[in-house]
């Protein structure tokens, strides 16, 4: 997550395929950010990268 956020309108346009499968990958992908410790669930569509200077 290099830009900081993951947004249900980049994962339409990148993984298209991916999106037409499920429109719930996306969530599905944002979870495991969330679960790895790399996002956070900001609003529906969109997760964004977690600080992790608030960890120490």
């Amino acid at each position: 997550m290099k830009t900081g956020e993951f947004s249900s309108q980049w994962f339409k346009r990148a993984m298209a395929d991916c999106y037409k499968e499920g429109s719930c990958n996306f969530t599905i992908i944002g979870g495991v950010f969330v679960l790895l410790g790399n996002a956070e669930y900001f609003e529906r569509g969109r997760y964004t990268r977690r600080d992790r200077r608030q960890d120490t």
